[in-house]
């Protein structure tokens, strides 16, 4: 009888034993994925602080441009066009434009740039149309096509002026898939010789003939 008591009395040690290693281990998993979860908010905090935020760029500027209907068409020459508000450096760039004229780094005092209209192509992007007077003696009329960040998809010069000898000039017809391109010279007589553009659902600019 007494033997049956110390086998039971020393099967309740070891049981109980076994439920204080248990309960042990189960404080230490929850201590360490308490400390884990602390650690990790820690360092999500120091991350999203050391996060600068890019600057955005302001492109209030052209928010209230003047919209033309389709068809359009242009002809902007010397004789039909004044010089309105010219864009600063910082926009040109802003607006990738010194990319569109290639204008060097040194030759922005060279260039007289501005907005003609907008124009309605597509919900998709955007279709701004700029001039730009080169020295004195140069005026082009350019279709520019962007993305909501204004990032270029195409572009293309649709009409020109030129009075260093007065024998070419470019106009166009902007319709809602196309553009019809004229180029003229004028020379002992005058010839002219046309280009279609096709406007893509993309923002893309393709010459087709």
């Amino acid at each position: 009888m007494k033997s049956g008591f110390k086998i039971l009395l020393t099967l309740l040690i070891l049981f109980q034993g076994c439920n204080e290693k248990e309960t042990q281990k189960k404080k230490i998993s929850e201590f360490e994925q308490i400390t884990e979860k602390k650690n990790t908010e820690f360092i999500n905090l120091n991350s999203s602080k050391n996060i600068k935020s890019e600057p955005q760029t302001d492109f209030s500027f052209i928010e209230n441009i003047k919209k033309v209907e389709l068809p359009h068409r242009d002809s902007t020459n010397f004789d039909n066009h004044k010089v309105g508000k010219l864009l600063t450096k910082e926009q040109i760039q802003e607006l990738s434009l010194d990319k569109v004229f290639e204008i060097h780094p040194n030759a922005y005092d060279a260039h007289k740039i501005g907005i003609n209209y907008a124009v309605n192509l597509s919900d998709n992007y955007k279709s701004i149309v700029f001039y730009n007077y080169f020295v004195d003696n140069e005026l082009g009329s350019t279709l520019v096509n962007y993305d909501s960040d204004y990032n270029i998809l195409d572009h293309k010069m649709i009409a020109m002026d030129e009075i260093a000898e007065s024998v070419l000039r470019t106009e166009s017809t902007i319709e809602k898939n196309r553009i019809i391109i004229t180029n003229f010279q004028f020379w002992n007589e005058t010839t002219k010789e046309t280009e279609i553009v096709e406007i893509q659902v993309n923002g893309k600019l393709k010459t087709s003939g």
